[in-house]
């Protein structure tokens, strides 16, 4: 799988883990709080950019886990519950 399809795919998970921030039905915050989980773990292993940005978003929802992570977000911008994280 090449970068720009792995990107693809993170911009996917993010988008549809927001989705089910905004929805809030049962459930949705579990499956919102996984795939964020993977796309950070997968950004921060290519060490691109939306590392920060997914990260930002699991602590501005309060979705980090115990275990935490390293790295601060490098952006303020918010990315609101419905708002498109990045298009690929």
């Amino acid at each position: 799988m090449k970068v720009g399809d792995i990107r693809s795919l993170l911009a996917a998970s993010a988008n549809l883990a927001l989705t089910y921030l905004k929805r809030s039905q049962p459930g949705d915050r579990e499956q919102a709080t996984e795939l964020l989980h993977k796309a950070w773990r997968d950004a921060d292993r290519l060490r691109i950019p939306e590392a920060d940005k997914i990260l930002g978003i699991l602590k501005r929802n309060d979705l980090l886990r115990p275990e935490g992570t390293a790295s601060e977000p490098l952006t303020n911008r918010p990315n609101e519950p419905g708002e498109p994280f990045f298009s690929a």
